[in-house]
């Protein structure tokens, strides 16, 4: 599990701004990994934590309060959880577009092909595709040489 976080962290927020170069599969599918971890994982935790008040509440015998406690807490996870999913949203941003195009890069693909993000439904599914599916080109190409980094890492 360490080396999934050091890998997060290495090339995702270290390259932040960086279009040069490639980044495999591997660093896609962790990057994806990571992102639905934090926008699922994190509501499902508070949720946990809200259902083992519930239970806590009924095991005391405090069942008149819990309709107001489960309404004020309810709300308040609510928006917290939905304000950390848009600054985490926000945040990566940039790290997720910077990584599409280098792995476009990887394919010997121009990082403008990112731009079929805009194209409703087709140019998802044709970056999916082209990004987590197609093996990168071997040895160098007209973007650099293969990744050096990310066998480094792993």
């Amino acid at each position: 599990m360490t080396r999934f976080f050091e890998y997060i962290k290495t090339t995702g927020f270290s390259r932040y701004f960086q279009i040069e170069g490639r980044a495999s599969r591997r660093e896609m599918w962790y990057w994806l990994f990571f992102s639905l971890l934090i926008t699922l994982g994190l509501p499902l935790l508070l949720g946990g934590a809200l259902l083992s008040i519930v239970f806590i509440s009924v095991f005391f015998g405090n069942i008149a309060l819990l309709g107001i406690m489960l309404a004020l807490l309810g709300t308040i996870m609510y928006y917290v959880t939905w304000a950390i999913i848009v600054i985490f949203g926000f945040y990566a941003l940039i790290p997720s577009i910077t990584l599409s195009i280098r792995r476009l890069h990887d394919i010997n693909m121009s990082g403008w092909f990112v731009l079929l993000h805009f194209v409703p439904l087709i140019g998802q599914i044709i970056l999916f595709v082209l990004n987590y599916c197609i093996k990168g080109t071997q040895g160098e190409n007209d973007y650099g040489a293969e990744a050096v980094y990310t066998k480094e890492i792993l």
